[in-house]
């Protein structure tokens, strides 16, 4: 899954279930589950100023609907 911050001023800090990664504002996790058994993820950040929440997420490079 890949998301990014809107600003640089957002921070992942730490994160379970994946490897979790931030390089600028974009944010990835992967996970070695096998697609069909699912996996629970989650993270923790840090921000100063707003903090205004990502717009979009994309699993294996599709955009993710909201629901």
């Amino acid at each position: 899954m890949t998301f990014s911050w809107p600003t640089a001023r957002q921070r992942l800090t730490g994160g379970w279930n994946g490897t979790w990664a931030q390089n600028g504002t974009t944010v990835t996790v992967s996970s070695s589950a096998p697609p069909a058994a699912g996996v629970d993820v989650g993270f923790t950040a840090d921000y100063s100023g707003p903090n205004i929440l990502p717009s979009a997420f994309t699993l294996n490079g599709v955009l993710c609907a909201a629901g």
